[in-house]
């Protein structure tokens, strides 16, 4: 398998390792690695207590953020839809051009918001 990193030019990567550094931040205990995610065989995947949480996603023609937290949290949902300019916005996810191009502040903001869900305490009570 060829790893998510791999597939990203140098100021791509730079702008993953933003992101990445600031999803820690907010929540270090989420495991990180990489494996498939859905058809993607490259994603980096974020985990809390074994529930899949974020993915990082590259394609042919673009990018995605997929977010559990954004699927079962409409607020979370409605604030990247009224933020995301440029984006294309899906259920649980939503796509960008390019990682140079696209609002960095707004994804953080996005992860923030995210970060202050009880996605666990969600995810056991639906399972």
């Amino acid at each position: 398998m060829t790893s998510f990193y791999s597939l990203l030019t140098p100021e791509e990567k730079e702008k993953f390792d933003e992101l990445i550094i600031h999803i820690k931040k907010l929540e270090p205990h989420l495991v990180m690695k990489e494996g498939k995610y859905m058809k993607n065989e490259n994603a980096l995947l974020f985990e809390e207590e074994g529930y899949s949480k974020y993915a990082l996603t590259k394609n042919k023609l673009d990018f995605s953020i997929h977010s559990m937290v954004m699927y079962a949290f409409p607020e979370v949902a409605e604030f990247i839809k009224s933020k995301g300019e440029g984006l294309k916005i899906q259920k649980g996810c939503f796509n960008y051009e390019s990682p140079l191009t696209v609002n960095l502040e707004v994804i953080k903001q996005l992860f923030e918001l995210s970060a202050k869900q009880d996605f666990v305490g969600t995810m056991k009570k639906y399972k």
